[in-house]
């Protein structure tokens, strides 16, 4: 009875453990043109978020006259190589038009950590391997290597449906990241210019007795109680000084946009938005136009 009960114990273990180890063949990835030609993602695992295969959907199929793109994204197909496999499911789905021949499969394999690029020979011209290689690199492959798959695959479908005739502004999902330099730099400015105005406005309106009093109290012209001595002592406001007080306004909004552009340059960076060519290498299918393997 004890023996009994420890098999029975080891057959429910491994079929969990071969449930958690799923591999996906030709004939058992969904197809998701099978029963609705408006869906390009099959995601059987659900790797990517409905949101993001949603926002996927609708810009594939925006561009469905262009070029027919597919996307798979599985955690394993066990160890089949990708490129062969990418080929091979290219044609066993007949991925895009029989005539145009502008279909294009995205394979992403989780535990290889490779995303693999197959073109049809009528997107040679639009869509080249050097294309591919140069979005997986930049664009996906940063995100990839986070484990943030949703903007990985955001930013690069975004990227491959604009090279193929789509206008989508926002290529960046949003990012939950605060950027504080830029904020603090927009915040500055903007209470920068609210004084300039409201001094210039108070100094206009005031009178001669006013306007002397304002100057020698420096409410108007010290910019973050910057000290004109030299005016003061001069007993007037030359042209030099009014020279001096632009180019001290010049200087600080140049200050501003420059934090402001180091903030840009510190939230770019700190998503390794940066190419790398060491990964991958380009590989053209047999019945495909051409590809590219890109591993992260």
């Amino acid at each position: 009875m004890k023996k009994l009960l420890l098999l029975v114990i080891a057959a429910l273990l491994s079929l969990q453990v071969a449930s958690a180890q799923k591999v996906w063949t030709l004939k058992n990835i969904p197809n998701p043109h099978k029963n609705n030609y408006f869906i390009h993602v099959s995601d059987p695992e659900n790797i990517l978020a409905d949101s993001t295969s949603q926002f996927i959907n609708r810009t594939l199929h925006s561009i469905v006259n262009k070029a027919d793109v597919v996307i798979v994204l599985v955690n394993s197909i066990g160890d089949e190589d990708t490129q062969e496999f990418r080929n091979q499911l290219f044609n066993y789905w007949k991925i895009g038009d029989a005539e145009k021949d502008n279909g294009l499969l995205m394979l992403f394999v989780k535990d290889q950590h490779k995303m693999e690029f197959e073109t049809g020979y009528g997107l040679e011209g639009v869509l080249t391997d050097v294309d591919c290689f140069a979005i997986y690199n930049q664009f996906m492959k940063p995100y990839f290597k986070e484990e943030d798959y949703d903007k990985g695959m955001y930013v690069g479908v975004t990227k491959i449906a604009n090279k193929l005739g789509a206008e989508i502004e926002d290529t960046e999902p949003y990012d939950d990241d605060i950027n504080w330099f830029y904020i603090i730099g927009c915040c500055l400015l903007f209470l920068c210019c609210v004084k300039w105005f409201f001094d210039l406005i108070a100094f206009l309106l005031a009178n001669k007795e006013e306007k002397k009093k304002m100057f020698y109290n420096g409410s108007t012209y010290s910019l973050f109680r910057w000290p004109y001595d030299k005016a003061k002592e001069k007993g007037k406001f030359g042209f030099l000084d009014i020279f001096v007080f632009l180019g001290r306004c010049v200087l600080a909004v140049i200050g501003i946009l420059l934090i402001q552009s180091i903030g840009v340059l510190f939230m770019a960076t700190s998503k390794g938005g940066s190419s790398s060519g060491g990964d991958g290498g380009s590989s053209g299918g047999s019945s495909g136009g051409g590809g590219y393997s890109g591993s992260w």
